[in-house]
């Protein structure tokens, strides 16, 4: 062999190769690879095409998932009687997340040398790129294909006081990321794919914001690295409030693959929510069957599954708006009150200002304005009627608790205002609409209709 300027004694050589960039490789590695008497592969072909690059003309030979004692016994020998070994991977650092560490363990536990040759991962690099803190990781390499396996990983650790990193392939990505929603909350993610090639990209954002850029034909392809917010980060876990807002869809996902009771039971843990208020959840949406049902079954099965879509989208839009208000500032007082000639879809207060908001999901905000109607407007002034008759309110400025009297009423909805605030008595009344289009983009109209029609 030809000499160096680094004696290369005998032992087991973990050699890391590049991940993507035939560049990214130290010049150590190569002479590694060029002084060892085999090199051990998972693919020879992968291995191959590096080898020819770099003019490695070292005879290779398969080491992968798949081998066995006796593959790992004849390797053994080959070391035991003074041969150097090159282990590589496909990509990156052996042992991550490769059948490597049983062959090192079988070297220790025989006294054979083992020498690691570091470089090119793709963990490091998806840390960096993801804007998520990396003073504390946690790596759990590739989740599990399934399901409910993958929320058992993710759900253990939810507590973890690090950044979550693990390896998912593009096809999965999507199921991924929901049962992220469903197992973590709505944390913020990132998805790496292509690191170090032509196409590097990254998405950032929440999960079922990403979720959403995938739906809108955003292509992935390959190989992946997703980076998980942990409760370092402030925004990780997130409020009370955002969990309250991503229920809705953590029971939409565990629904489709579980019972009532145990979607409710495992969303209660997940978000922390009164179990009541996920019972109700979970009764919304599954209201649009419900209401075929109880029409008999009447309708074909085209006009059934239109009915069932239109009425979860309704539900999932009213809690997307109740994100979009309550991370403004705003309180949820009541969702979807109800009196004799009169519904409101969301009471929201945000000091003294009391907001009755109307939401609609439609192709376009021009259409979801045109959706509020007269009679519409004067159902919702109706249920804001009975609903501020109704209630307790303290008055900017005093200290006591009244209902609403009626004479303050008479001058809220009694006079023909065009203006829909009206403060009286420290009290700040507004009629919203939330206009929510494809791809759950948010338009907040404030003012949206006068008090008076």
């Amino acid at each position: 062999m030809k000499s160096t300027s680094q004696r290369w004694n005998k032992g087991l050589y973990l050699v890391s190769t590049p991940i993507g960039n035939l560049s990214d490789i130290t010049f150590r590695a190569v002479e590694a690879l060029k002084q060892a008497d085999v090199i051990l592969c998972e693919d020879t072909r992968m291995t191959r095409k590096l080898c020819g690059y770099y003019a490695v003309k070292t005879p290779l030979r398969a080491y992968h998932d798949h081998s066995t004692d006796e593959d790992r016994a004849k390797i053994l020998a080959l070391l035991q009687g003074g041969q150097r070994v090159a282990l590589v991977s496909d990509a990156g650092t052996p042992m991550i997340s490769d059948p490597g560490y049983k062959l090192v363990q079988h070297c220790v536990e025989a006294g054979i040398t083992v020498i690691p040759v570091p470089g090119a991962n793709a963990v490091l690099p998806a840390l960096q790129l993801s804007a998520l803190p990396t003073d504390r990781f946690y790596f759990g390499g590739f989740l599990p294909h399934k399901t409910k396996a993958r929320c058992d990983v993710l759900g253990a650790v939810r507590d973890v006081d690090a950044t979550l990193v693990f390896y998912e392939t593009a096809t999965r990505m999507k199921a991924a990321l929901g049962d992220v929603v469903t197992a973590l909350g709505n944390r913020h993610v990132a998805v790496v794919r292509e690191l170090t090639k032509l196409y590097e990209e990254t998405l950032r954002g929440r999960a079922a914001e990403v979720i959403t850029m995938i739906e809108g034909g955003h292509v992935l392809k390959g190989e992946c690295v997703l980076v998980i917010a942990g409760t370092v980060d402030g925004a990780a876990t997130g409020t009370a409030a955002q969990d309250q807002a991503d229920a809705p869809q953590m029971l939409q996902k565990a629904l489709a693959n579980m019972s009532l009771k145990d979607a409710v039971a495992l969303v209660t843990q997940t978000s922390g929510l009164p179990k009541k208020e996920v019972y109700r959840m979970a009764l919304d949406l599954q209201g649009g069957e419900k209401r075929w049902r109880a029409r008999g079954g009447c309708m074909s099965s085209a006009a059934r599954k239109s009915v069932v879509t239109a009425h979860k989208r309704g539900v999932r839009a009213e809690w997307l708006a109740v994100t979009y208000l309550v991370l403004r500032g705003y309180k949820l007082v009541e969702r979807r009150y109800k009196c004799k000639g009169g519904e409101i879809d969301l009471v929201m207060r945000k000091g003294a200002t009391w907001v009755f908001v109307e939401v609609k999901y439609r192709q376009n905000e021009a259409d979801a304005a045109a959706s509020v109607t007269k009679t519409t407007q004067h159902r919702i002034i109706n249920a804001a009627r009975h609903f501020l008759s109704q209630r307790p309110i303290v008055r900017q400025g005093g200290s006591g608790r009244d209902s609403v009297s009626s004479r303050l009423l008479g001058m809220i909805f009694g006079q023909k205002r065009r203006n829909t605030e009206e403060y009286l008595d420290g009290i700040a009344i507004r009629f919203d609409v939330i206009a929510i289009t494809p791809y759950f983009m948010i338009r907040h109209i404030q003012n949206a209709f006068g008090v008076n029609l």
